[in-house]
């Protein structure tokens, strides 16, 4: 008995964790930035971001940033 409970819990987690991460990859937008260290002042930086323009963002929640 306690060998299907722990199976179906197992399967449970792992058909959640499926839908979950589903749902994030689809109202998840994507983007890219990159850090430009300022030459006269090393401790500061700017940071460019890219938004690719073929997205519909808004039906997106989040943007996912990536390196550059």
């Amino acid at each position: 008995m306690y060998a299907i409970t722990a199976i179906l819990t197992i399967v449970g987690f792992f058909i959640g964790f499926t839908i979950g991460a589903t749902i994030k990859k689809v109202k998840t937008g994507k983007g890219y930035f990159r850090v430009i260290p300022l030459e006269e002042q090393p401790d500061l930086a700017t940071i460019n971001v890219r938004i690719p323009s073929n997205q519909d963002l808004d039906k997106y929640d989040q943007i996912v940033l990536t390196r550059e």
